[in-house]
């Protein structure tokens, strides 16, 4: 842990001044590596291009050094205050938003969530950048970029 991060979990809190302070020095250390990059509002980044090579080796430093820890944190003590089991949440909301079954559970987001990864990784066909049609979707057909699936992912409760 860096003492940034150290700094901003010290009190067992994580303010929203530190959490931008957090995201700004990640922009901040992009920048220095030659990626630009803006934080979106609503949590997440946009970069201006496909991140490979040595950018996506600086990005990966970046994040190390500044949100990995923190961000997921911050995100989870805002979205999931009683601890609950994440996956099941987004399965439960999954299933509200009609984006799946009833018989989805969260061993299949969670089996999903990991296929996913996996391709985009680029471990199911050995290419560095899948094609979206290469990418697994949820039963029905639906894409991990529908609308639905990123506010159930991201933010399961609603809140």
């Amino acid at each position: 842990m860096t003492d940034l991060q150290r700094g901003v979990l010290s009190d067992g809190k994580i303010t929203d001044a530190e959490f931008r302070e957090v995201r700004q020095r990640y922009i901040d250390c992009l920048t220095d590596a030659g990626i630009h990059a803006t934080a979106r509002p609503d949590g997440g980044y946009d970069f201006d291009t496909q991140l490979v090579g040595a950018q996506a080796d600086a990005e990966r430093q970046c994040a190390e050094e500044t949100t990995y820890v923190i961000e997921p944190l911050y995100y989870a003590i805002r979205t999931n205050p009683q601890k609950e089991d994440f996956s099941a949440l987004v399965a439960e909301c999954l299933r509200t938003e009609e984006v799946v079954d009833s018989t989805f559970t969260k061993d299949d987001w969670d089996q999903f969530v990991n296929a996913f990864s996996a391709a985009q990784a680029g471990e199911s066909n050995g290419n560095d950048i899948p094609l979206a049609s290469e990418l697994p979707k949820l039963p029905g057909g639906v894409a991990m970029d529908d609308p639905r699936v990123q506010e159930c992912s991201t933010n399961p409760l609603g809140r």
